[in-house]
C-alpha cells in the first residue's frame, strides 16, 4: 500500500517554528561550593527570558531521567536560540549542559509565566 499524504484539514495553520532546549547534568552537576547564589541567579535569567518573550515555556523535568529541565525558545536563529540557552547561569557554571532542537509546534504566542 503507497504511504498516504496528509491532508491540509489535518494539518494545524498556527504551526510555528520555536527551539526546544533540553538540559542535563554538566560536569560539575554534584558541586556545590561556590553556587550557593546560583538557584537564585537561575530564577532571575529565567523571569528576564520570560518578559523579553524569549522563553515561552520553562521548567524541570521530574521524572528522574537524564534531563533535568526544558525550554521552548521564541529566536530568530538555532544560533540565537543556542546563544540564549548558554547564558543560563547553571551551564555558565557547568552544572548543566544544554541542547537545542529546532520544533514546529502550534504557536505558543499566548502562554505567559504570571509572577
Amino acid at each position: 500500500m503507497p504511504p498516504t499524504r496528509p491532508r491540509a484539514e489535518n494539518i494545524p495553520r498556527n504551526l510555528k517554528p520555536y527551539f526546544i532546549a533540553l538540559f542535563r547534568a554538566g560536569e560539575r552537576w554534584n558541586q556545590t561550593e561556590g553556587a550557593e547564589d546560583l538557584p537564585a541567579q537561575q530564577l532571575t535569567f529565567l523571569r528576564t527570558q520570560f518578559e523579553a518573550g524569549v522563553y515561552r515555556a520553562a521548567g524541570p523535568i521530574t521524572d528522574g531521567g537524564p534531563i533535568s529541565a526544558m525550554a521552548i525558545i521564541e529566536a530568530d536563529s538555532l544560533e540565537a536560540a543556542k546563544s540564549v540557552a548558554a547564558q543560563d547561569p547553571a551551564v555558565v557554571a557547568a552544572r548543566l549542559v544544554v541542547e537545542v532542537h529546532t520544533a514546529l509546534l502550534p504557536a505558543l504566542d499566548a502562554v505567559r509565566a504570571e509572577y
